[in-house]
């Protein structure tokens, strides 16, 4: 399973010692690098990955402000030239504080964090969510469902199809607002209109994904990146 992650750095040197460092590592697939945190911002939003290599002083808004507009909790590796905001960035998930200018021992250190931090994650992901459990709203009646029943998911206006073993439920949600509900580790958008769940794929190509059962479900282009970082 590779640690998926994006750069959100200003300064361009800094992000050619990043990028230099991290290519080094083929658990580690970078997924953007933004030069500020508003596009960095968009991008989360619709995309959850497992780790930002974060400035804190950026243009329009700072590191700390874009972490605070996040749903969910990404591992963080500042990378600042502030000593000062230290002990402040341990209210995140923080992996590691890196002071500029950026060493090659002090990424090693980091990395070696991340690894660890990753490691434990998914020990508690596997115990917590072997059968985990989510609620959702279908025919106006709360129901449990269990996420490993779930073969995929096919967005259907302001609902969603969620397909198991022979049929579907048709429950009152978007595809972004139940991704934020299953199990990151076990979950994939692969398109606008379609989450996956992993352990159901048989094989991958260009353009489509095929399932247990003989389900095609199409690849959307901006996704496909994600799909060949995970599977």
């Amino acid at each position: 399973m590779k640690i998926t992650g994006v750069i959100v750095e200003d300064e361009e040197s800094s992000v050619k010692i990043l990028e230099h460092y991290l290519s080094k590592y083929d658990k580690i697939s970078i997924s953007g690098v933004f030069s500020n945190a508003v596009d960095a911002r968009i991008f989360l939003l619709t995309n959850n990955i497992d780790v930002i290599f974060l400035d804190i002083d950026l243009p329009d808004m700072s590191g700390f402000e874009l972490l605070r507009s996040l749903s969910y909790k990404p591992m963080i590796i500042f990378t600042t030239s502030h000593r000062d905001f230290a002990l402040k960035s341990f209210n995140y998930n923080v992996v590691d504080y890196l002071v500029k200018p950026l060493s090659r021992n002090n990424l090693e250190r980091a990395i070696v964090k991340l690894f660890n931090r990753f490691s434990t994650m998914l020990t508690d992901d596997h115990s917590e969510n072997h059968h985990s459990v989510i609620r959702l709203t279908i025919n106006n009646c709360e129901e449990n469902i269990s996420t490993d029943t779930i073969r995929y998911i096919q967005s259907y206006g302001n609902y969603v199809k969620i397909f198991e073993s022979f049929s579907y439920r048709l429950a009152s949600s978007t595809t972004h607002g139940i991704l934020k509900l299953l199990p990151k580790k076990k979950f994939l958008r692969i398109h606008k209109s379609y989450i996956v769940n992993m352990d159901f794929i048989v094989s991958v190509n260009k353009s489509d994904v095929i399932l247990t059962g003989g389900d095609v479900l199409p690849i959307g282009v901006s996704y496909k990146k994600y799909l060949d970082s995970n599977y």
